[in-house]
């Protein structure tokens, strides 16, 4: 749940009404365009930025920073702008910098219900009147939330109004000079995205506790809006030919919206013709039953559950017990350690003093005996079969994400997709087909009514009621995302109602192809050439498009994966005997049975061994390498000939004559 965390008030006197409608500015330019921040301490400003980002700034000898964020308007949180809070040269105070017509924020518009100076008759703003009756009770306000959000807006009244919550402090802004920064820490008030009284629901605990709960997740049992925002889209298909760089991408971009070392806040599924909407989302499924022992006294029970406590070490585990074995049999404690860990742990005499050599022999007698004990688990199987609600990979990653999102801190979740067009999308999605619709918050627009196993799994994860869940949304910090290959065969159609809610990223089969320049292949042995990978690439899908076969059916760059076109050493030279291996049963296969299935006699026109039989032109291919190719291809490739006809060729590209070979030997 986000909360109101600090506010920043300051009330607009007239200077700073004049900067903000480029009133009374000097004939010849320039001016202030700036408001002040005076009198409000410096301690409370930098507090207040502490979700800034920060420069320094660039006057000589100023030690203070400059703070620049995003603030959002208040009230239509969709619109947003920069603020920058920077040191006044020679002055102890702050100032907001770049206030005027031009730039101001947009909360301080007149399109967002701003005030408006007086004109005069020819139809500028004036100040006549020193804008008496227009500024007497405004002020700008910035509120700072516990999602490391800033909104601005403005209030513009003499006295509290009796909607906003009482005894929190907020009467203060009315009160004295009315400028400064409030904190609001006694009680928690739940943000509400409005201008005239963003408090929501207050919370009778202080904040930092009201988090913590939240946190530990015995409040608010679901959130669909937790304000997140990232430079990715929610939902996103990466589409190409084979061997474009799909999945790398996608694992890329993955650890930039995750972290670079987090593996537990996604998942990653391949679809496949067989897949289904019970695989995908979950269904009942016949499980074991699991009862708890019911022969085990209370104090057995409890040093049990201690022993299979998997979120304690072995050492926390020793130092809970240690006190319960003390009276007697204190070294039967390590033995009964070892039988459940492996883990190393200190041990302790009965004064509680260190023991020497830690009990290491009890310990590993524990380990040694523990094959011939049948340990208590707490559980044991009935043999009875019982159906339970089983997630698939959405429902898992959809309740981890909203578990985050209940929290102060929501991280985004995501649901990889690999193939997602190798089933039939329409079956496996089915009724959450609509809640890839989503709004310009990232939620799903329009929610779906929950099945009653779903109702009751979500409440068994999440707490509270069944009845909590009825309809369900996606939320904005889950991310979908998907390759696919439309030209693969066996693939399913998609229809324009399911691809208009995903953003469609193509990758081209040449926008990858920077690491694999200038790496170089030597193939065949009748004719022993070494050439560029990357150019015999280009060369075939040269060759496919002129014969009118679609990009789609091209060789991507990594057609042939990385760790063999690239060298791990960093050189230019690929590994002979890996690379023409699969070259072979990779894209050899790929173009006799698909992409040129209808061209095979053109395509391999050179293969001296025939054209029809696909074992024949891997032989040829050993060889004559790319000379069992078009003529068209050979010619696009700068070919260095190691070897014609079994003789090896010199540097000029002449077969070497038994004197030369004879002068090299002497």
């Amino acid at each position: 749940m986000e909360y109101i965390d600090r506010i920043f008030y300051r009330k607009i006197n007239p200077s700073d009404f004049k900067k903000l409608y480029d009133i009374d500015k000097p004939e010849g330019g320039g001016g202030q365009t700036y408001l002040e921040a005076a009198g409000i301490d410096n301690e409370s400003i930098v507090d207040f930025l502490n979700y800034a980002e920060m420069s320094d700034s660039p006057l000589d000898g100023e030690v203070r920073s400059i703070y620049t964020f995003n603030a959002h308007v208040l009230g239509n949180s969709r619109k947003a702008a920069f603020i920058e809070f920077a040191p006044r040269k020679g002055r102890s105070n702050y100032r907001i910098s770049r206030q005027n017509m031009k730039y101001k924020h947009p909360a301080w518009s007149i399109d967002n219900g701003f005030p408006e100076p007086l004109k005069d008759r020819k139809g500028a703003y004036t100040s006549d009147g020193n804008f008496k009756g227009i500024i007497d009770d405004l002020l700008i306000t910035i509120i700072r939330t516990t999602y490391k959000k800033y909104y601005a807006g403005f209030i513009n009244a003499n006295a509290m109004p009796e909607s906003w919550p009482v005894n929190v402090g907020l009467e203060r802004i009315f009160e004295g000079e009315r400028r400064g920064v409030l904190p609001v820490e006694e009680k928690s008030i739940e943000f509400v995205d409005s201008l005239n009284n963003p408090f929501g629901k207050m919370i009778d605990t202080s904040l930092s506790k009201q988090i913590k709960i939240d946190e530990e997740g015995r409040n608010n049992p679901i959130c669909f809006q937790t304000g997140l925002e990232s430079e990715f889209p929610r939902n996103r298909i990466l589409f190409g030919a084979p061997g474009t760089g799909k999945s790398f991408s996608v694992n890329r971009d993955r650890k930039k919206l995750l972290g670079e070392e987090n593996e537990t806040d996604y998942e990653r599924v391949t679809f496949h013709p067989d897949y289904s909407y019970a695989n995908f989302v979950g269904t009942y499924k016949p499980v074991m039953v699991f009862n708890k022992k019911a022969s085990l006294d209370q104090d057995t029970d409890d040093v049990i559950s201690v022993l299979n406590d998997k979120g304690k070490s072995a050492q926390e585990k020793y130092d809970l017990l240690f006190e319960r074995f003390k009276g007697e049999g204190l070294t039967r404690l390590p033995i009964l350690l070892g039988l459940y860990t492996d883990e190393s742990f200190k041990t302790r005499k009965q004064d509680g003093s260190d023991a020497v050599g830690d009990n290491i022999v009890e310990r590993n007698h524990g380990k040694a005996i523990r094959k011939y004990v049948n340990l208590i688990r707490g559980q044991e199987t009935t043999g009875d079969i019982a159906y339970e609600y089983v997630p698939g990979p959405f429902m898992r990653v959809y309740v981890n994400a909203l578990k985050s999102a209940r929290t102060g801190k929501p991280k985004p979740h995501l649901l990889i997709i690999e193939e997602i067009n190798r089933a039939n999308v329409a079956a496996v999605f089915g009724d959450v087909f609509q809640l890839l619709d989503r709004g310009e918050d990232e939620i799903s627009e329009y929610p779906i009514q929950a099945s009653e196993d779903i109702k009751g799994y979500l409440a068994k994860e999440l707490g509270g009621e069944p009845d909590d869940y009825s309809k369900i949304r996606i939320p904005d910090n889950l991310f979908i995302w998907a390759t696919m290959n439309s030209a693969d065969q066996g693939v399913f159609p998609m229809d324009t109602a399911f691809k208009r809610r995903w953003d469609f990223t193509y990758l081209g089969i040449d926008d990858s192809d920077k690491d694999i320049r200038g790496k170089f292949v030597t193939v065949g042995s009748k004719e022993k050439q070494r050439i560029e990978w990357n150019e015999l690439r280009k060369a075939i899908n040269e060759f496919l498009a002129d014969e009118k076969i679609n990009e789609d059916k091209q060789l991507g760059p990594y057609f042939i994966a990385r760790n063999i076109v690239i060298p791990a050493d960093g050189g230019s030279e690929i590994n002979s005997v890996s690379f023409c291996d699969v070259f072979k049963h990779k894209v050899l296969m790929y173009l006799f049975d698909d992409a040129a299935k209808q061209k095979r006699g053109k395509l391999f026109q050179g293969s001296a061994k025939g054209q029809t039989r696909y074992s024949k032109i891997c032989e040829a291919f050993d060889e004559q390498g790319i000379g069992i190719f078009n003529a068209d291809i050979q010619r696009r490739v700068k070919i260095q000939d190691l070897m014609i006809n079994a003789h090896e060729v010199d540097e000029n590209g002449m077969v070497k004559t038994e004197a030369d070979t004879e002068s090299e030997g002497a």
